[in-house]
């Protein structure tokens, strides 16, 4: 989250009043697809309790940061990846703890006011940290933006690999069908938030883009709050699980995008926008 503060554009606030009806369908989209089929794999696949827990705290999870790369290397509406996780990112405040109360309260004890407080803490303060520093020092920030990522990277990589290492014996008995039920749930989000962006008629970067932000989740924000509020560790797990399986499918999807669009004549290949402005206008021309 601080990562994220720290490159986003300030004017990225002020596109989620420019277009409301993209981004409040972005919004619905992610909110009510991926707790869905979460709730759907983790039922038919017959997940026990703390897994199926995971798998619903991974599906009500806010879009994450990664997303962003992902719809650049797909040719994607990169600025409409950026407003939208954003937007997500700062709804997960309340809709956290709202969805896993209703979602998963009688398969693990949720306490709504205690989610809501960390969740709150593990997002908006590092997210207004980034801003105030980004406004303060922004030389420096400037300075130090290639290295986020991979900071970012290393630190995701090192939290799942501790809580994949300490729930292993557990995993070897139920292992399989814990990935195929992230699989299926990242797999039918994405496939849903294309049809999604094509019914509603978006462009083609703009469909890509709605489709990459419904697949892949901000897994990472899954474990951490797994870790604090949930009593058994394997709960965990599945938001491990997740940020392994998500990159992997939005790196395939961004390579088949990417090849597609490379085959096309260049009046047809529609590059994705990297600002804000560049997506008011091409909004704007829409309507």
């Amino acid at each position: 989250m601080l990562g994220m503060g720290l490159t986003i554009d300030p004017d990225s606030f002020s596109a989620v009043l420019k277009v409301p009806h993209h981004i409040l369908l972005g919004a619905c989209a992610q909110y009510t697809l991926m707790p869905l089929l979460a709730c759907a794999v983790s039922y038919l696949l017959r997940l026990p309790p703390a897994l199926a827990a995971g798998v619903i705290l991974v599906g009500v999870c806010p879009g994450g940061a990664a997303s962003n790369v992902i719809c650049l290397l797909a040719r994607a509406n990169v600025a409409f990846s950026v407003v939208l996780t954003l937007t997500s990112t700062i709804l997960s405040v309340v809709l956290i703890p709202s969805l896993m109360q209703v979602l998963a309260g009688t398969l693990v004890p949720v306490a709504p006011l205690a989610l809501l407080k960390s969740t709150a803490q593990v997002v908006l303060l590092p997210l207004l940290l980034g801003c105030v520093l980004q406004r303060l020092f922004p030389r420096l920030v400037a300075a130090t933006s290639n290295l986020l990522p991979l900071v970012s990277a290393l630190g995701v990589t090192a939290i799942c690999s501790a809580v994949i290492a300490a729930n292993a014996t557990a995993l070897y008995s139920i292992g399989f069908k814990l990935v195929l039920a992230i699989t299926i749930m990242h797999l039918l989000g994405g496939v849903a938030g294309y049809i999604i962006g094509a019914v509603f008629g978006l462009d083609v970067s703009s469909t890509r883009t709605l489709s990459i932000e419904v697949m892949m989740q901000n897994s990472s924000l899954a474990v951490s709050l797994a870790n604090v509020h949930f009593a058994n560790p394997a709960t965990a797990v599945p938001g491990a699980v997740s940020a392994t399986m998500h990159s992997v499918l939005g790196s395939i999807l961004a390579a088949i995008w990417r090849f597609s669009s490379s085959k096309q004549p260049p009046s047809m290949v529609q590059e994705a926008p990297i600002t804000v402005e560049s997506l008011y206008r091409e909004l704007d021309e829409e309507e």
